[in-house]
């Protein structure tokens, strides 16, 4: 029966392209086909006849743009996405309303997934109908229903410069704020964000400014938003004492600062970039010269007060008086503290215990934080030389210190924990497994259903060649 109907369809076939053109039968503008006193379709039976049998359930879709072809390449079992998107559309009076899958359950949004895609079904149905307008990036639904999908509910939006100038009245001298104000300041709005519009206008007449500066009124008008009737020109000391408070130790910033964790104080004055404790020692104890360096003493990185910093000039002599400068190394003859089974050059000044590594860095001219943790690389715990002496950032330069690469293995000189009976270390309060951090350098990430298994005899050796995955 397969052979027959082969040879009935190629009968009617007329071959275009990627396209079987049917030229027998038609009901309703579709090809059909007529099996004893039934009558189905065509482009069924072709499938049957060169791909296989087809349940009756199952329905199949044409891919190509001609409704006489037949050919089964053309055709697909998977809806394609057109007439998925509007087999969920409700079309009504008003509005074409969504009946499909939602993004989320609290906040109803329209969401289509295909072929493990997700699309916008307001963005497939707009570029459909109107096909030669772009749709806007930000779009208002005018019927206020968040389901609808309809192109001709959309209410574009103003740009940012049409709504901002829409509120502004323009007079001789002043430019007046007519939009909505929080308290006595104009404040615009413009797609859920606030913005303040003096700012606005101020930062497109004389370029950026930072946002701890404030905008001063020269004029009488509440309302004026006008570039020339404002003015950023303040004292020094008037912006400092605008950014610190004052308690009875400590002057803790509240401005901004350089760097991430334990950034150092800054003070930005008229464009320029100033450290917000040298400007607190000037203003309260006389000038610095260029080449002094303050210290920090009470702990607080966010301190500012010239009473809890000291001057690098006492420091500087301390220091040189200690080190004894042999070669590369700089040997520390001062005192030590005691951790453990190994010693730490610290030295004592007017009560406070320095480490003498990091003061001898900070005096070198380095910016440290106190997350810093320092290593020595020479191996002499005497040694305080920044060339001997280095910062790490990250458990995965860290590890490296306590690595020895033999020939055959690079060991972990480190003691092994016998619960877990590998290499492993802490690194800011955080342990990490030593054969994986090596392993994720040097060769790649490791699936989350793999383990690394030691295949060396030695149990501290972590290098890659003698790691295997399972």
């Amino acid at each position: 029966m397969r052979k027959s109907s082969e040879r009935m369809l190629l009968a009617y076939i007329a071959k275009l392209g990627n396209c079987w053109l049917w030229t027998g039968e038609l009901q309703e503008g579709l090809p059909v086909i007529h099996e004893g006193i039934k009558t189905v379709s065509a482009a069924r039976v072709a499938w049957w006849v060169f791909r296989g049998r087809l349940p009756r359930s199952k329905h199949i879709y044409k891919m190509c743009a001609s409704d006489l072809c037949i050919n089964p390449t053309c055709h697909t079992l998977d809806p394609p996405l057109t007439h998925r998107l509007w087999s969920h559309i409700e079309i009504t009076e008003g509005c074409w309303l969504w009946r499909g899958p939602s993004k989320s359950r609290r906040r109803p949004w329209p969401n289509l997934s295909y072929r493990y895609r997700n699309y916008s079904p307001r963005r497939l149905v707009w570029e459909q109908l109107r096909p030669d307008e772009p749709m806007p990036s930000y779009t208002r639904w005018a019927c206020g229903d968040p389901m609808c999908v309809s192109p001709y509910c959309v209410k574009i939006e103003p740009t940012f410069d049409e709504a901002l100038w829409a509120h502004i009245d323009k007079t001789d001298t002043c430019w007046l704020w007519t939009g909505p104000c929080l308290g006595a300041r104009p404040v615009f709005t413009y797609k859920d964000q606030h913005f303040s519009p003096h700012r606005v206008l101020w930062e497109r007449s004389n370029g950026p400014t930072s946002s701890h500066l404030t905008l001063q009124k020269t004029c009488i008008n509440d309302l004026c938003i006008n570039p020339r009737c404002r003015a950023v020109d303040r004292t020094l000391e008037d912006c400092f004492n605008r950014l610190v408070m004052k308690t009875e130790s400590c002057w803790i910033w509240a401005g901004p600062k350089k760097g991430e964790e334990d950034g150092r104080p800054i003070l930005i004055h008229r464009g320029r970039e100033h450290s917000a404790s040298r400007v607190a020692w000037v203003l309260s104890k006389g000038a610095l010269n260029d080449d002094a360096r303050l210290f920090n003493i009470c702990g607080h990185s966010d301190c500012v007060n010239p009473d809890c910093h000291v001057n690098n000039s006492s420091l500087q002599s301390l220091v040189d008086g200690y080190v004894l400068k042999s070669g590369l190394c700089w040997i520390w003859r001062g005192p030590f503290q005691k951790q453990g089974s190994s010693r730490k050059p610290i030295l004592q000044h007017d009560g406070v215990t320095y480490m003498a590594r990091r003061l001898v860095l900070q005096l070198s001219g380095r910016e440290l934080s106190k997350s810093e943790c320092l290593h020595n690389l020479c191996g002499d715990d005497r040694c305080v030389s920044p060339d001997c002496t280095t910062a790490n950032h990250t458990p995965d330069t860290a590890l490296w210190f306590f690595i020895a690469k033999t020939p055959g293995c690079w060991l972990w000189t480190r003691p092994i924990p016998k619960d877990l009976g590998q290499p492993r270390f802490a690194f800011k309060g955080k342990q990490h497994l030593v054969r994986r951090r090596v392993w994720e350098q040097l060769v790649g990430p490791i699936p989350p259903n793999k383990q690394l298994l030691n295949t060396c005899s030695k149990a501290a050796c972590v290098k890659p060649e003698c790691q295997i995955l399972r």
